[in-house]
C-alpha cells in the first residue's frame, strides 16, 4: 500500500505544480490531503508494529481515514487526470484493511 500511495502522491504533487492543472485552492487541498495520508500511513505503521492496537490508535486511524475519504469525495478539478488520481487514493484508503482488524471495527 505504501508504495502505491507514495507514487500517487508524487504524481499529484508533480501535476499540481504544472501550470494550469490546478488552482491555488486545489493545490492547497492536495497538500493537506498529502499530509493527512502521510499521517495515516505513519499511524498505521506505528500501530501495526506490535501485535496489539490500542483503542486510541484505532480511533486516530479511523478519524484520519474518514477525513481522507470525505475530502477526496468533495474534491474536483478541471483536470480529469488529477481527479482520477484522487479517486485512486480514495479507493486505496477505502479498501485498506489493518491486519487483525475487521471491517466492523473500522466502521465504528
Amino acid at each position: 500500500m505504501k508504495l502505491e500511495l507514495s507514487q500517487i502522491l508524487k504524481n499529484l504533487t508533480q501535476m499540481a505544480k504544472e501550470d494550469g492543472k490546478v488552482t491555488q485552492n486545489e493545490e492547497d487541498f492536495l497538500n493537506t490531503l498529502r499530509k493527512d495520508i502521510e499521517q495515516f500511513q505513519n499511524s498505521v505503521n506505528y500501530a501495526t508494529q506490535d501485535d496489539y492496537i490500542s483503542d486510541d490508535q484505532l480511533h486516530d486511524i479511523i478519524i484520519l481515514r474518514d477525513r481522507i475519504l470525505t475530502d477526496s469525495l468533495q474534491f474536483s478539478t478541471e483536470s480529469e487526470e488529477v481527479d482520477n488520481l484522487v479517486n485512486e487514493l480514495y479507493n486505496l484508503i477505502n479498501d485498506f484493511m489493518i491486519p487483525g482488524i475487521n471491517e466492523e471495527e473500522l466502521s465504528e
